[in-house]
């Protein structure tokens, strides 16, 4: 019963930030393939909601992929829910599907997005969470050596590739491949929403050196 009110709070939280992207046109799959890397978790706090409620917002540390791409962005997508929101001093979290918006005017912020769909989960303890997902990065970095990681970056992108994959699978396991973004819409099984911009200059640059490290796929150029 907690957690049910605690999703509730969160998810009206969320609803009051929350904004359709711009409209650009229909959603295509990207015509370069590429990895936003995020090594440490990244948020930034804001008030949100009817309460005012001091609200934490993050991406969790991952590989995102480009997705599907208009003429005004590019979504890259990671598995599972990367992207979440507590009350700051809060234990758990809730969690979405989502991922980096990463828009194509250079004048322009980042932003995280969600697919707003019926598998928000929650997380009782947001910060062992985090530690899962980023072990993965450190055993695959190998003391700064990037060859691991960058095999697994290609990996991944190759991964969330594969058009045919099963969508009520994938959104059954909370897991969404790289193509299948236009899919969840299509399917009626999720809408993308920006959480809002940051007004924290150090998560907007943090994330804008991560956008700007992307790695494209070395599979890609063979």
């Amino acid at each position: 019963m907690k957690y049910s009110f605690l999703t509730a709070i969160f998810a009206l939280a969320l609803a009051a930030c929350a904004t359709p992207p711009p409209a650009g046109g229909p959603l295509q799959p990207v015509a370069n393939p590429a990895a936003i890397t995020i090594t440490t978790p990244l948020s930034f706090h804001a008030a949100r909601g009817p309460l005012s409620l001091n609200m934490e917002f993050g991406l969790m540390p991952g590989i995102y992929v480009a997705s599907r791409e208009n003429t005004l962005g590019t979504y890259y997508v990671s598995e599972d829910h990367p992207v979440w929101q507590r009350q700051v001093g809060s234990k758990g979290a809730m969690t979405n599907q989502g991922g980096i918006w990463v828009p194509k005017d250079t004048g322009k912020l980042a932003q995280i997005y969600i697919i707003a769909e019926s598998t928000s989960s929650h997380e009782q303890d947001l910060d062992k969470a985090i530690t899962q997902r980023g072990s993965t990065l450190s055993n695959n970095d190998n003391g700064g050596n990037r060859a691991a990681l960058n095999a697994l970056i290609d990996e991944t992108i190759a991964k969330q590739a594969v058009p045919n994959a099963s969508i009520a699978q994938s959104a059954a396991g909370g897991v969404i491949g790289g193509a299948l973004v236009q899919a969840f819409i299509d399917a009626d099984v999720g809408s993308i929403y920006f959480i809002g911009e940051s007004k924290d200059p150090k998560f907007n640059s943090t994330l804008q050196e991560a956008v700007d490290q992307r790695t494209p796929s070395r599979t890609s150029q063979q």
